[in-house]
């Protein structure tokens, strides 16, 4: 009778320090989180300013300010897209390092250099967790190297009220950056 107690008292031991392993491991990136019309929300209009700093900066595209300039110019200049008709309206490009992608995003990107756009909307994938259904920055700007690109808090506060609002300028989100210093 012992031996069968102390095999459960052993059976639970591991089966509580598992479950303590398992429930407790801290994720690598908080999630967003969900904002609806049942939870009491601030609008991102009235919120503290936040900042979205480079997350990549150095990795996928140069931090220096200068050096990044020089490269999208390098870029730009050999892109030679053909002669359009009309203004695009929806622009596809792709987000990996410069070393990859510049030259096809430079290339795109040029054909928009005769028109004006009074809003820019970037869409770009979720590398960190999984999302159902449309993530939204609401912070006040995105830094680059180049500079801050200001967001458009009225738009994104008219949005659907069942989105997921990211307000935490520490979580990693490398496809606006790399977009936005194009």
């Amino acid at each position: 009778m012992k031996r069968i107690l102390l095999i459960f008292i052993a059976v639970a031991l591991v089966l509580l320090i598992a479950f303590i392993k398992i429930f407790s491991k801290q994720p690598k990136n908080n999630p967003p989180t969900l904002i609806n019309n049942n939870q009491k929300t601030m609008p991102a209009q009235s919120q503290i300013k936040i900042i979205r700093n480079p997350a990549v900066a150095g990795q996928f595209y140069p931090a220096d300010k200068n050096e990044l300039s020089q490269m999208i110019d390098e870029f730009l200049s050999a892109a030679n897209p053909p002669a359009i008709v009309g203004q695009p309206q929806i622009l596809i490009v792709p987000h990996a390092g410069y070393v990859f992608s510049a030259g096809t995003a430079a290339y795109a990107f040029k054909t928009l250099k005769n028109f004006l756009y009074d809003t820019v909307i970037i869409l770009g994938s979720s590398h960190n967790y999984p999302v159902d259904g449309l993530a939204l920055y609401n912070g006040d700007a995105v830094a680059t190297p180049l500079g801050e690109a200001e967001t458009n808090k009225k738009m994104i506060d008219n949005l659907t009220p069942m989105t997921l609002k990211f307000s935490n300028p520490l979580q990693t989100r490398s496809s606006l950056k790399l977009l936005r210093a194009l």
